[in-house]
């Protein structure tokens, strides 16, 4: 039987996310070395029983198996940079075989995926480096395959446990959309994905991101997931610690809309290593224009943001063209004005906010004056909502007008 624990109710954020339980995902076993021939050693690898996505593929009884193609690489003193193991049987239950080459005696220092593990250096202490990709791969009721990372340390061949790198968040979705991609962020500081190194492997392992940056990171559905009236479940493997500030997250469907879901900081929502935060299902229903949130220039004015209209870009910042400048008042609550213009196409776009701290999920008051060749859009006043926040910019959505504005957040 599935158990859950649950961690009681915590407020919402644009009604979503209350409840969160978590299913706990123990460590898989590495239990014999067998010497096949003198340039072949074959890792028999025990998955534990009722251990739910511990790595791979999970059964419908929510326990953890091999998948087919799976490859760890194990290190030795001898062997810094490790040697790739692929399994050759067991695909599809907790027990399989993983053959490579002879690295010779232990101490034995092992990653999975492979494709994630990098070098073992030995002083001052143990540390392997790993890179985190900033994409996962969708896979049907499982993490895709290699995205919760994982690693091992034993003395001998007999013994390698995995342990998980990293938590993980799933969200279950039902609807008749078709879900493209899920794009995560974190509401605070944490770093979701890139380079890493994991230290003091024989004692209590750190993790550390070499890049403060990396502050989301995404599920690629591939050729879409069709939701249906049961329910269809979206895993991604979070960074243990992450979300204490609360997370946001972007559901993108096949005709190029997107609805966003927000959640609160605190316990109920903060990743801990090796625990899936389960969170409350939901129907999927459109809000805005995928190219409105995707936009990656500084500064941007679109018209028909939402999801019903037809989206247009109107202007947007050019580096190395365009010109801005901004002026804060600090207090509380302080206020934010930014203005961006392009002297060669000839326009201005200026924003007048009366907060400082804009903030996710807040609607201030935002006054807004166009100049020259801003398309349809002309200067007005009038409450906005912040939908989307990053580190350095912040997406404002005008319900009013449908229009949709992306500034640059500079102190």
């Amino acid at each position: 039987m599935r158990k859950f624990l649950f961690f009681g109710l915590a407020a919402l954020m644009l009604g979503f996310l209350s409840t969160a339980c978590v299913d706990p995902i123990d460590s898989a076993i590495v239990d014999e070395g067998k010497k096949v021939d003198d340039n072949l050693m074959v890792f028999s690898a025990s998955l534990e029983e009722l251990v739910p996505e511990t790595k791979t593929a999970l059964t419908p009884s929510n326990s953890v198996v091999w998948s087919e193609g799976d490859q760890i690489r194990i290190y030795n003193l001898t062997h810094l940079n490790g040697e790739v193991y692929t399994l050759t049987s067991g695909a599809g239950s907790v027990d399989g075989s993983f053959s490579g080459t002879d690295i010779g005696d232990g101490p034995y220092f092992a990653v999975y995926p492979a494709s994630a593990g990098g070098t073992l250096t030995i002083l001052p202490a143990p540390t392997i480096s790993i890179t985190v990709p900033s994409t996962q791969n969708y896979a049907a009721g499982s993490f895709g395959n290699g995205a919760n990372i994982s690693w091992a340390y034993a003395t001998t061949k007999e013994g390698l446990s995995f342990h998980n790198v990293f938590g993980a968040v799933s969200f279950t979705l039902t609807g008749s959309a078709t879900i493209k991609a899920v794009n995560l962020y974190t509401r605070g500081t944490d770093v979701l994905n890139g380079a890493v190194t994991i230290s003091d492997l024989t004692s209590t392992p750190q993790v550390n991101f070499a890049d403060t940056k990396n502050q989301s990171v995404s599920l690629n559905c591939g050729a879409g997931v069709a939701l249906d009236g049961v329910g269809v479940t979206f895993y991604i493997s979070v960074p243990a610690g992450a979300f204490a500030d609360g997370f946001y997250v972007e559901f993108i469907d096949s005709e190029d809309n997107a609805m966003i879901k927000s959640a609160p900081g605190g316990s109920v929502n903060e990743i801990n290593r090796g625990v899936i935060r389960v969170m409350p299902p939901f129907t999927y229903a459109a809000q805005y224009k995928k190219a409105f949130l995707e936009e990656a220039n500084d500064f941007a004015a679109f018209s028909g943001v939402d999801a019903a209209g037809s989206v247009a870009k109107q202007c947007a910042y050019t580096e190395g063209q365009s010109q801005y400048a901004f002026l804060n008042t600090d207090g509380d609550p302080g206020s934010r004005y930014v203005r961006f213009q392009d002297w060669t196409t000839g326009y201005s776009l200026a924003f007048q906010i009366p907060v400082k701290n804009v903030t996710l999920g807040a609607k201030p008051t935002v006054t807004v004056k166009a100049q020259g060749a801003t398309g349809t859009i002309t200067s007005t006043s009038g409450t906005m909502k912040v939908i989307k926040k990053t580190s350095d910019r912040a997406w404002l959505y005008d319900s009013a007008t449908k229009n949709g504005y992306v500034i640059k957040l500079e102190d």
